[in-house]
């Protein structure tokens, strides 16, 4: 009977230690993403919470460079969602001996669309906002849309859009490697061609779109 004991303990502590490893790149908050500069670029990813961190917290999940930064955003869950905190102001509790900041926009599009790739949602807190403004079809041999997207930066800095998607119930659209400029208090429209291949175009309407917006302001 006492080795019965044993075995059925040492099963359940393997059960166990299966569970936690399988739900490692899970965070039922979400994941913070930070960056600052040190002799190059480091990052840290860390499971979202309700409080503010202390620095410690963030330094022990430091990674030095792009590479490191990738692999840890490869051991996430498909779908799981990262917020990239940049600037120190109210984003720590306590003192900071280093200045949060997003790196340049060349390492935000290579983040962005390595979290892409993953089925990752990333989002940079920033003020631009966008949205789709109109939807005209093209007399094509393959059916198509073309949505007007208006992008509208409220704040006083200039911004830049790295990345945005049209996302709608029945398909997206992904438009990476971009570098548009909408100036301070400005509104900038893009027109963006859809077609089958992105999705059901019967279900694309401006009601139920919406677009995503990764940008950098400075």
């Amino acid at each position: 009977m006492r080795r019965l004991v044993v075995t059925c303990c040492a099963v359940a502590v393997l059960l166990t230690g299966a569970l936690a490893v399988a739900d490692e790149g899970a965070s039922f908050k979400g994941w913070e993403l930070y960056s600052w500069q040190d002799q190059g670029w480091s990052f840290a990813l860390v499971r979202g919470t309700n409080r503010q961190k202390q620095w410690d917290e963030i330094a022990r999940a430091r990674v030095r460079g792009l590479a490191d930064a990738k692999k840890k955003l490869a051991a996430l869950k498909k779908g799981e969602q990262v917020t990239w905190s940049a600037g120190a102001g109210g984003a720590l509790a306590g003192p900071v001996p280093v200045a949060l900041a997003l790196p340049p926009d060349s390492i935000v599009q290579d983040l962005a669309a390595e979290c892409a790739r993953l089925g990752v949602a990333l989002t940079v807190p920033s003020p631009v906002t966008a949205a789709v403004t109109n939807l005209d079809g093209m007399r094509e041999s393959v059916p198509s849309l073309v949505a007007t997207i208006a992008f509208t930066n409220p704040s006083a800095q200039a911004c830049r859009v790295l990345r945005y998607t049209l996302v709608w119930p029945a398909g997206r659209k992904d438009v990476g490697n971009r570098a548009l400029p909408v100036g301070a208090g400005a509104t900038m429209t893009r027109r963006l061609k859809v077609e089958t291949r992105d999705g059901d175009l019967a279900k694309l309407d401006r009601a139920a779109a919406r677009v995503e917006v990764i940008a950098a302001c400075r």
